[in-house]
């Protein structure tokens, strides 16, 4: 990736539209300075046709060169950072794991440089916030298994009692008889039963 100067976008970003359009179409402007002038196009929403002989690598490069990306959040552990990252990806937002290896190979010196920094695409910034978001509610979450409803305790075999609690084994039972299980206990009849789990 070729480093473009902070200059030449900015003054990409204040010319108008036709001139920009003109610039981009020309055919005189260098690699770098295409993919910038794509770039701020495809932020204004404005589609292009470039001219025969242009390469279309130019489009492909268009964000990477142009834009800056900005940290959307800072994640302890690399594996919650690649999966946030893959679920950017996938709504198409361009999204990176900084550092993510760094943090791996070594956690301590991930303490110090923050963990891993989830970046994003400067234009795509308010769009990956808004899905982040979303996910730290719970709005995205997929269930495997719909049909699974959460486990309950049973009835009470002896009374049809429902108010069944979990009895844990206890560690002196556990220490002396290695076979003690957690078990299922009524208060209403006070009857205990060995867990089927």
């Amino acid at each position: 990736m070729t480093t473009v100067p902070s200059s030449l976008v900015e003054a990409f970003a204040q010319l108008e539209d036709d001139e920009l359009l003109r610039r981009a179409r020309s055919g005189h402007l260098t690699d770098a300075a295409r993919a910038v002038a794509l770039a701020e196009l495809d932020r204004r929403g404005i589609e292009v046709a470039l001219p025969d002989g242009a390469s279309d690598d130019a489009r492909v490069d268009a964000m990477d060169a142009g834009g800056d990306m900005l940290t959307l959040v800072s994640l302890p552990a690399p594996t919650e950072a690649h999966i946030l990252v893959a679920r950017l990806q996938a709504e198409g937002i361009h999204a990176i794991a900084a550092d993510a290896h760094l943090v791996q190979a070594n956690p301590l010196v991930g303490i110090a440089v923050g963990g891993v920094r989830v970046l994003v695409a400067g234009e795509q910034l308010a769009q990956a916030r808004a899905l982040f978001e979303a996910m730290r509610r719970g709005e995205l979450d997929v269930d495997d298994d719909p049909s699974r409803t959460a486990m309950q305790a049973p009835e009470c075999p002896r009374c049809g009692g429902v108010h069944v609690t979990a009895k844990p084994a206890g560690v002196f039972r556990s220490l002396v008889l290695w076979n003690d299980a957690p078990r299922w206990h009524c208060p209403g009849c006070r009857h205990t039963w060995p867990n089927s789990i």
